[in-house]
């Protein structure tokens, strides 16, 4: 039998670290401070080189590389073992969190079993909030809304990269997975929030009626939502959306009224492109014919 390499005889002592480490989705750059970390202590010649280490952990460990392929941003990834997909949604960003739909549905809220999972990335606020004019919404909300081109494969499941405005993780936390695992995923009253801004990302706003019933039973408040929604300082009235969902998804008037009382200074878009619609007085609000 030939002798064993360095490398080779460090094995168990790798593994132990790895099987130790906080997140079992790991970067390549973490794999180097590993490395670069623990070198002395398991006898690496200088020689040694990521590279080396990478491979031989592919090969002789559970250490699974993964290559999102997102266009143009293809992103490289390995988890310590077996991970959810939702762990390594989490990892296409700095602060990426599971959000829309996918969140909807790890919060209990959506019924149907995803193909699709969204993750946002934070990226920074705008330092101001502009003034909206009558003439800026309705020429904003004439077209459809985009859709992210940001998609990889992994497995059976479609991972959506978005971009959203960093929060400072207001509306955000952390959720142990149905299987294993934990994931950063919007809270229930955020996940209303933002699939009331891009009802597109959870099937359209029928869907989200239904979101927002399910969430009702779930417990959500409509004072924390409201003033969560608040602190998010959008410049379009969604709280007129938000007043039109609870309508439908019956709460009560008294929620309805929290809603009423923010005003309704201008007429408002259910969702972005409609050929056909319907208008709501109650919430200034034009809606999509037959919702």
């Amino acid at each position: 039998m030939p002798p064993q390499t360095r490398i080779q005889i460090a094995k168990a002592d790798i593994v132990k670290v790895l099987d130790a480490y906080p997140s079992r989705v790991i970067h390549h750059a973490e794999l180097g401070r590993i490395l670069a970390e623990h070198r002395g202590g398991w006898r690496l010649a200088q020689a040694t080189g990521l590279s080396d280490f990478v491979s031989f952990l592919e090969s002789k460990s559970k250490l699974v590389r993964y290559v999102l392929s997102f266009p143009h941003s293809p992103v490289t990834v390995y988890s310590w073992g077996t991970v959810s997909p939702y762990e390594l949604a989490m990892a296409i960003g700095p602060n990426a969190y599971i959000s829309h739909f996918s969140a909807a549905f790890l919060q209990g809220i959506a019924e149907q079993v995803p193909k699709t999972i969204y993750a946002t990335v934070p990226q920074p606020r705008k330092s101001a909030v502009p003034v909206l004019t009558q003439e800026d919404i309705d020429k904003s909300f004439a077209h459809p809304d985009r859709e992210s081109s940001s998609v990889a494969t992994v497995d059976v499941h479609r991972l959506v990269r978005l971009t959203g405005m960093d929060t400072g993780g207001v509306g955000i936390h952390d959720i142990d997975l149905p299987e294993r695992g934990k994931a950063r995923v919007t809270t229930l009253e955020r996940t209303l929030i933002d699939i009331t801004v891009r009802p597109n990302y959870a099937g359209g706003p029928a869907h989200v009626i239904e979101i927002f019933r399910l969430a009702k039973s779930r417990g959500a408040s409509t004072n924390h939502l409201l003033a969560l929604l608040k602190s998010l300082r959008f410049a379009y009235p969604y709280h007129q959306a938000i007043g039109f969902y609870l309508e439908r998804a019956g709460y009560s008037a008294a929620a309805q009224e929290l809603v009423l009382r923010l005003g309704l200074h201008h007429d408002f878009y259910l969702t972005h492109g409609m050929v056909r619609s319907e208008y709501s007085p109650k919430w200034r609000l034009h809606f999509p014919e037959g919702l």
